[in-house]
């Protein structure tokens, strides 16, 4: 099966394909990538002609204090162009991760943005006929940061937080 990874230095961080060694994986995912800079090279994804595709996409729209609605529509113009070149195509968006304010410094980014942005992506998806993976829970604490045994940034993950988050996709690929 042909799977493709699309987002930003979250996504591009990891080897999926050592995780997927049954399966054809393309990581399109760029450092600082926000959704604007994927629908300038959605058709690279397009021609990869994927039966999957994973989205992680908005923290770093978020970053610069984008509104959320114009990533929602960003958002929905990528679905639109990967579902009408294969109408069969399973597409999983994902829920934006917790940051670490406490370690991460960013004025713009906060965490109400990244909640309200989250319930946006879900509706969206049921839409769309996309699946929402909710990873938002897996990575928080109870102060609604990143776990800290999950990254040393505050908002890239280190590799015990790559386990869980590919554990999950496992789970998700087998069900399919």
């Amino acid at each position: 099966m042909k799977i493709a990874f699309l987002g930003d230095s979250l996504t591009q961080a990891n080897n999926w394909q050592s995780v997927f060694k049954q399966h054809k994986i393309q990581n399109f995912g760029v450092k600082g990538d926000k959704t604007s800079d994927v629908l300038l090279r959605i058709n690279k994804v397009v021609e990869f002609e994927p039966q999957i595709v994973f989205i992680l996409l908005g923290i770093n729209d978020l970053g610069e204090a984008i509104a959320c609605h114009e990533i929602l529509n960003n958002y929905k113009k990528i679905v639109f162009i990967l579902q009408e070149k294969n109408r069969a195509i399973q597409i999983f968006i994902q829920s934006l991760l917790p940051v670490n304010k406490n370690i991460f410094k960013n004025s713009k980014l906060q965490v109400v943005d990244i909640l309200r942005f989250n319930e946006f992506l879900n509706l969206f998806a049921k839409e769309s006929n996309c699946v929402y993976l909710s990873l938002y829970e897996l990575f928080v604490d109870d102060d609604n940061h990143l776990k800290i045994d999950y990254t040393s940034d505050g908002l890239h993950l280190n590799t015990s937080a790559y386990k869980l988050w590919e554990t999950i996709l496992k789970f998700k690929i087998q069900l399919i």
